[in-house]
């Protein structure tokens, strides 16, 4: 499990790289450092703006940046990708469906209506 959870945090951290054109390490967040206040894999910098069990959540982004969607009760990251300002995030745990502006994008694992699910959002400096 440990070893996940490094190649986890390697990758997000290369995919956050991509997505956030290759900002310097310290503007990047580390989203597998532990279990800050907010709780879930974000780091104390990245905020919380979803979360539920059994329920729909949604998230329109302001500002671009990073949207990550995480299952605390599996400990699984289930998406990670860039949001463009406006663009909005959906997504149903019961059917595992998720879109960002009504195009479904896929999950890295499947969803249940029992699980707590949280959404993170991080903006890309101005």
């Amino acid at each position: 499990m440990r070893f996940a959870r490094h190649f986890v945090s390697i990758s997000l951290q290369c995919l956050v790289c991509v997505a956030a054109g290759c900002q310097p390490a310290e503007t990047i967040p580390n989203y597998t450092s532990g279990r800050p206040a907010i709780s879930g894999p974000a780091a104390d910098n990245v905020p919380l703006v979803a979360e539920g069990r059994n329920k729909q959540l949604s998230f329109k982004a302001k500002q671009a940046g990073t949207l990550v969607l995480y299952d605390p009760d599996a400990d699984q990251f289930l998406f990670q990708g860039p949001l463009a300002a406006g663009q909005q995030f959906v997504f149903e745990p019961a059917s595992g469906l998720a879109t960002i502006d009504k195009e479904r994008v896929d999950l890295d694992h499947v969803t249940n209506d029992r699980d707590n699910y949280q959404v993170f959002f991080s903006e890309r400096p101005q």
